[in-house]
């Protein structure tokens, strides 16, 4: 027979803080705020990766260009729009993992390639690379960032090449992943 006595405990902070003797239904109570603990801690969701496909996009030198998704690996809470504006718009706030790789062909020795994530005229990232080669460069840029909800994000490329260049595609050559961790 279960009671409630005053001064009962009724969290699972009382539990671990105080030594008095607790009912079953106050253990059910504690038992369902662990539960509620390890959804928020694992259960983060808000995971999606974009890349892009058919045509190649072609980026004009020395502008801010940005990246035109047009494919989805996955993209369940529908973060990344693939068909119009191109944005990665988080619902909920939060730190995201975030991994952003280009292919940029026949780049020119010398010149400069940066990678952003910006929101608005704000850089949130960036990473700026010196290549070597002439070929196909490819540019990384993996970061933590602290996003909010129903805020739209974009990949941007810009680069220093006497002419415009192509952006190779395909799911392997150009693609951003994001993932809230916290």
């Amino acid at each position: 027979m279960e009671a409630d006595f005053p001064g009962a405990l009724h969290t699972w902070t009382d539990v671990i803080n105080d030594t008095d003797i607790i009912s079953g239904a106050h253990m059910n109570s504690a038992h369902a705020e662990i539960i509620a603990i390890e959804q928020n801690l694992f259960d983060l969701g808000q995971i999606a990766r974009v890349y892009r496909n058919t045509s190649s996009q072609t980026i004009a030198r020395n502008s801010l260009v940005k990246i035109q998704w047009n494919a989805a690996s996955f993209d369940d809470d529908s973060l990344f729009d693939i068909s119009s504006d191109y944005y990665f718009t988080p619902t909920k706030s939060g730190y995201y993992h975030m991994i952003f790789q280009t292919t940029l062909l026949g780049y020119e020795v010398g010149k400069v390639v940066a990678l952003y994530l910006r929101q608005g005229s704000t850089t949130i990232s960036k990473r700026i690379f010196e290549p070597k080669g002439t070929a196909e460069f490819d540019c990384h840029l993996s970061d933590y960032v602290n996003l909010t909800a129903d805020t739209d994000y974009q990949f941007m490329l810009f680069h220093t090449c006497s002419t415009a260049k192509t952006l190779g595609n395909g799911e392997q050559k150009s693609f951003a992943c994001m993932k809230r961790v916290y």
